[in-house]
């Protein structure tokens, strides 16, 4: 009974105890003062020399408390093998190993190195990738060792230990989520492809705690594989940067892509070591890049892949392995799914305003380019503005003659200003033949392919003594029977150009060379017109001058009947009128062509309207008019070739004896206003009708609204030409009813 009766009490105080415990644990919400709470139990109850609780796993060791001197340090000495020795020893969390079950020499040895006789190893939980065990070390042999007890209290630790660490992944999910929402609000409130790249960045690395994050990029066409965007986060301070690594990026790559071939949507890489051995690359550049910037595990996951590009996402970890739960990876597809969805209309964003960008440059381009009054001019605008617009040191243009390209070209080129400088013979005639090829041909070539050229023809060296390099080279002027040219961009860098700046070159290219053969064919037409006119008023000057002379003889003749004396002056007006106009095309010619020379001198004006009025008085005097002079000045001296001038005036003053009404009067104004002397011939015609006001001065715009007359529609144009040559200006004012007044302002 007494015996019965002492096991009852063991047996009460056993559970008295265990009940005390676990009433401590349960109050405890925090990992780290469980652990402590575990350590000072422990060493009160067992006495322990050493008392240290630590997880394994295959990559790490991690000491969670310890009471005196063991250390992560000490620990990671031997990791991997103890993880495998217990992975192997411990069959359950129901096994307490003593040191006799360690036959290791490592383990020994470490035993040795900690001056330990005995000591036991009690698991805490065992899962597929972390062992959590209680080691306790003693200088001697312990006395009576209660392992039920020791076992109780681990258990009662799990438990708790496990419930803290759900809460703490509960709460961790709960932020991460609430991450997850932020970032998605923050991606879909821009439409900045970059902005978006750099917050998921940023608030992934923050949502899933890791060291580091990587977004890589890169062209499917690129037959190199060389990513085309590389940005990272650092989320560990005591990280460098990858492009700071000095690693050939490519190369790694190329060794990513061929060990994920299928790219799945994410691919879980738990263990890098792991990683390496199971697709034989240890050795490689790869476990060599793993190491030094200590990727222990990653998890790539692809966030967007079409027929052009990948965009891949790393979470890298240089502690112990991170295991995600099916409800990260549930988070990571969403998360790619939405960034790819932001993505998508940031860049539609982006194309529609590069289309509005590229629309608008085209728009100022060729508007420029319109205006313009000769190749050359369009040569020299474009040069400046591509320049410009592509950010390069130069732009050359080749314009060669298709009969004979290696004898017969022309360069047209232009250097930003502290650039380069240089001359049009730096360049051998071979090099041109390549500028010849590409407008012939009609294809563009690229920095690749003109390395290769330049490679074979020995003329890498002419761009490296010049410090430049030939990105590109677009064919400009083709199938013109009297010249072809091509364009070649031309930096100081190596430069690929993008598909849209391919795209938005050839569209100026394009849009430009139509207005070039255009203004090519409106100048030859105009040579072929002037050089017809021309001839055509030399030549019909000498038969109207012998048809001149011979009506002046008949008039001389005494006997003629006064209808025949009549019809003979009617012959004389009619051919001086076309003497007349013949002169004023010349002059017309002459002056449109720049080739006209103008004869200047200093001489009054006044001598120069009184010597019109004279000529004119017969024309006067049958219409009853009055001319009246208006001086309010007697300064009249002006500077300027006096028979274009007498030609001018004579034009005016024509036209107001022909528009202004029978025995009306005709005012000619003297006024000088600074050292501008500016004369008025006013008629009291009908006035100027709106119709003609906009074109009175146009060349032949006028004939359509004048009575038939020899030469009537094209004496203002020759009056507005001349007195422009004198950098003057001829100018009315007109009422309908009351006349007009043409004004005529010169310097002295």
């Amino acid at each position: 009974m007494l015996g019965y009766l002492a096991v009852l009490y063991r047996q009460n105080s056993f559970n008295s105890l265990l009940r005390n415990i676990q009433s401590k644990f349960e109050n405890i919400f925090d990992k780290e003062k469980l652990s402590f709470i575990l350590m000072k139990e422990t060493e009160e109850m067992f006495n322990p020399s050493d008392c240290v609780l630590v997880e394994y796993s295959y990559t790490g060791t991690k000491v969670i408390a310890s009471t005196r001197t063991i250390d992560s340090y000490t620990k990671n000495q031997f990791h991997k093998e103890s993880y495998m020795i217990l992975k192997n020893l411990l069959k359950s969390v129901t096994h307490i190993l003593d040191h006799n079950a360690f036959k290791n020499e490592t383990v020994r040895k470490y035993l040795n190195f900690l001056n330990y006789e005995n000591f036991y190893v009690v698991p805490v939980f065992i899962d597929d990738y972390h062992i959590m065990v209680m080691e306790l070390y003693y200088d001697n042999k312990p006395g009576k060792f209660d392992k039920k007890l020791l076992r109780h209290i681990i258990y009662l630790f799990e438990k708790a230990y496990r419930s803290l660490n759900y809460i703490s992944k509960s709460n961790a999910r709960i932020r991460r989520d609430e991450l997850v929402i932020k970032v998605l609000d923050k991606i879909r409130n821009t439409l900045d492809e970059k902005e978006i790249k750099r917050q998921i960045l940023e608030e992934i690395g923050r949502a899933f705690k890791a060291d580091r994050v990587v977004l890589i990029e890169y062209d499917k066409k690129n037959t190199e594989n060389i990513p085309s965007f590389i940005k990272e986060y650092i989320g560990n301070p005591y990280l460098r940067p990858i492009k700071e690594s000095g690693y050939d990026i490519k190369k790694i790559w190329e060794v990513l892509l061929k060990a994920i071939p299928q790219r799945p949507p994410i691919f879980v890489v738990e263990s890098a070591e792991k990683f390496l051995k199971d697709n034989k690359l240890e050795g490689s550049e790869l476990e060599e890049f793993f190491i030094k910037t200590q990727v222990k595990s990653s998890y790539p996951f692809r966030i967007r892949e079409n027929d052009d590009k990948v965009l891949y996402l790393f979470l890298q970890y240089i502690s112990e392995i991170n295991i995600m739960d099916e409800h990260d990876l549930k988070i990571l597809e969403l998360l790619a799914k939405q960034i790819n969805i932001a993505l998508e209309q940031a860049e539609l964003y982006s194309r529609m305003k590069m289309l509005m960008e590229k629309e608008k440059t085209l728009r100022g381009i060729i508007s420029e380019t319109k205006i313009l009054p000769n190749t050359t001019q369009i040569y020299k605008y474009l040069l400046e503005k591509i320049t410009d617009l592509f950010k390069a040191t130069g732009t050359i243009i080749v314009e060669f003659h298709p009969e004979s390209p290696s004898l017969d070209y022309k360069i047209y080129n232009y250097y930003k200003p502290n650039t380069v400088n240089i001359k049009e013979d730096t360049f051998p005639d071979r090099l041109f033949k390549l500028f010849y090829d590409v407008s012939v041909n009609q294809r563009p070539c690229f920095i690749k392919e003109i390395r290769e050229y330049l490679k074979a023809n020995n003329l890498e060296a002419v761009f490296e003594e010049n410090n430049i390099k030939l990105a590109a080279i677009f064919p400009f002027i083709t199938r013109n029977p009297k010249h072809y040219s091509a364009l070649g961009l031309i930096y100081q860098r190596d430069v690929v150009l993008s598909a849209y700046q391919k795209d938005l070159l050839s569209n100026i290219i394009d849009s430009t060379s139509h207005i070039v053969k255009e203004l090519t064919r409106n100048s030859e037409i105009i040579e072929l017109r002037e050089a017809f006119l021309s001839t055509l008023a030399h030549d019909l000057q000498i038969p109207l001058i012998a048809q001149r002379n011979a009506i002046e003889y008949l008039l001389k003749k005494e006997k003629q009947h006064n209808g025949e004396y009549r019809i003979v002056e009617e012959l004389l007006e009619t051919n001086q009128n076309l003497t007349n106009m013949l002169k004023n095309l010349l002059s017309i010619y002459n002056f449109e062509a720049g080739k006209y020379k103008l004869y200047k001198r200093h001489f009054n004006l006044l001598d120069v309207i009184n010597e019109i009025e004279a000529k004119y008085a017969p024309l006067i005097k049958e219409k009853h008019l009055n001319i009246k002079k208006e001086m309010r000045t007697d300064e009249l001296i002006v500077h300027g070739d006096m028979a274009e001038i007498q030609k001018v005036f004579e034009i005016i003053f024509m036209n107001a004896i022909d528009h202004t009404r029978y025995a009306s009067d005709i005012v000619i104004s003297f006024e000088r206003k600074d050292n501008v002397l500016i004369t008025c011939i006013t008629d009291q015609g009908e006035g100027i009708s709106e119709d003609i006001k906009k074109i009175i001065f146009q060349r032949n715009a006028m004939s359509n609204f004048l009575e038939r007359k020899i030469g009537a529609g094209m004496n203002l144009y020759l009056a507005k030409l001349i007195i422009s040559a004198h950098h003057g200006k001829i100018y009315f004012n007109t009422q309908k009813s009351e006349g007009s007044s043409f004004c005529v302002a010169l310097s002295g």
